[in-house]
């Protein structure tokens, strides 16, 4: 029979300006019935730190909510109402914040900061919008997806209008 443990350790940090986003998953490896012992591999997304209080993301005013935070609270903080708040961030109208999230507390640009977004494993289209302070109908219609379309990692997504990209490069070709 295969044994096998998972040991989480988990230390205090002091606590910083900045507050930061960890995803972690953990696998199991099992071994043949040998003399080897299983061990569990953690694979870590990226750790992103976003400043306390109202941020910017492509020009637009954005925040970086906690797990667990009421979204009529924040609304009624930053002064907006609730519609505006789910439209704003293409959200399903929750009560409860179910992950900390990257919420806009204005309407996103129509086209992204740059022209490209490579994905990521595990990305998905909503996820390159909140990342990238775009509208999810931009994102749509500059790479002719639906919004079930389904992602692979290193995929290029156009931020910008072809059109826009392209004469952007003739000019810059033209120096």
């Amino acid at each position: 029979a295969q044994k096998t443990t998972v040991v989480k350790e988990e230390t205090e940090a002091p606590q910083a300006e900045l507050q930061t986003a960890t995803t972690s998953i953990e696998k199991i490896k099992p071994t043949e019935e040998t003399d080897k012992k299983s061990t569990a591999v953690t694979e870590e997304k990226k750790t992103v730190a976003y400043p306390e209080g109202i941020f910017t993301i492509n020009h637009t005013k954005a925040i970086h909510a906690k797990e667990g935070t009421s979204l009529l609270a924040l609304a009624h903080q930053y002064d907006i109402s609730l519609s505006k708040l789910f439209e704003f961030n293409e959200l399903a109208e929750i009560d409860i914040l179910d992950m900390d999230r990257v919420l806009f507390i204005e309407k996103k640009q129509k086209r992204g900061a740059s022209d490209f977004h490579e994905v990521t494993v595990g990305e998905n289209l909503h996820d390159i919008c909140q990342k990238e302070g775009i509208r999810m109908d931009s994102l749509l219609e500059y790479n002719k997806l639906k919004k079930d379309s389904q992602l692979s990692a290193g995929q290029k997504l156009l931020l910008r209008s072809p059109t826009e990209i392209n004469k952007g490069a003739k000019k810059k070709s033209t120096k």
